[in-house]
């Protein structure tokens, strides 16, 4: 009984480690983003733009723009407008 009872407690264990390493053992994605995201933003207002490649967890390259606002919006990686912007982005930063 008690090789039961730790089996039970071991199980429960993995289950709640993969959860916490952000990979649902029921095929679930966390991703941050839901659907495609943006096509076009006002370049101006964005505060900050961070790009989170495609992981584990999530299958998806994902692109968040935080606005002036404070908003946070979701771009879509494969736009146009997006690659431009991170082009854009890469020369000047090298440039500095």
């Amino acid at each position: 009984m008690a090789v039961g009872k730790a089996l039970a407690v071991f199980c429960g264990l993995l289950l709640i480690q993969s959860y916490v390493c952000g990979m649902s053992p029921f095929g679930k994605q966390r991703c941050l983003c839901k659907g495609r995201g943006a096509e076009r933003i006002s370049t101006p207002n964005i505060k900050k733009l961070e790009v989170f490649p495609a992981s584990f967890g999530c299958d998806e390259v994902e692109v968040v723009a935080t606005m002036k606002s404070g908003n946070m919006i979701c771009l879509n990686a494969q736009s146009k407008f997006v690659n431009k912007l991170m082009t854009a982005l890469r020369k000047k930063r090298s440039s500095k």
